[in-house]
């Protein structure tokens, strides 16, 4: 990302969070159009356990932070940190094929992810949902195939929250309609 970049399309600082759809909608943009070549392998090599990468910092201070309810510090932040760059990582991997109307779990199914996989997807938790999506996300990119992010963004956010089951009943329902 580059400084120019960010004075053409700052991030909204008003108090109210951003809808997660148009979050990744604006990500998904960035990615596209406004990183660096370098930045997006940044954020390609970044594992989880460790999202110290420049690339995530500069992702988190002019696209997250401001547009979504971020813990101040501590735990929480940490983990938060932890999910965003899951999320960062598999979108970098899938430049240009975030598609809204492409729900996660039909994007998989047509791309011909296995059942096996998918069952083990969605029945992750912790950091073993997060090496998931990072194996779901590469086979996306393998594939060429489009999916909607912000579905891949709620399974990872919702993970440990009351409507987790809610997201990945969602995602098993497209999986299997296709």
């Amino acid at each position: 990302m580059s400084n120019e970049t960010t004075r053409a399309e700052p991030p909204d600082m008003s108090d109210k969070p951003v809808p997660l759809g148009t979050l990744i909608g604006r990500l998904s943009h960035a990615m596209k159009e406004r990183m660096s070549a370098g930045d997006l392998a940044d954020l390609r090599r970044m594992e989880p356990s460790d999202p110290g990468s420049p690339a995530f910092f500069k992702v988190l201070v002019h696209y997250l932070e401001g547009s979504i309810n971020l813990p101040p510090d501590g735990p929480a932040r940490d983990e938060a940190e932890r999910r965003w760059s899951a999320i960062l990582n598999g979108m970098a991997h899938n430049v240009g094929l975030h598609r809204p109307g492409d729900r996660l779990g039909m994007a998989l199914a047509q791309a011909g992810f296995s059942e096996l996989r998918f069952t083990r997807l969605l029945r992750a938790q912790g950091d073993a949902l997060l090496d998931n999506v990072r194996l779901a996300a590469r086979f996306l990119a393998s594939k060429g195939q489009p999916a909607n992010w912000t579905d891949v963004a709620r399974l990872v956010l919702s993970d440990g929250q009351g409507h987790a089951e809610q997201v990945r009943r969602q995602t098993a329902r497209d999986y299997y309609r296709n």
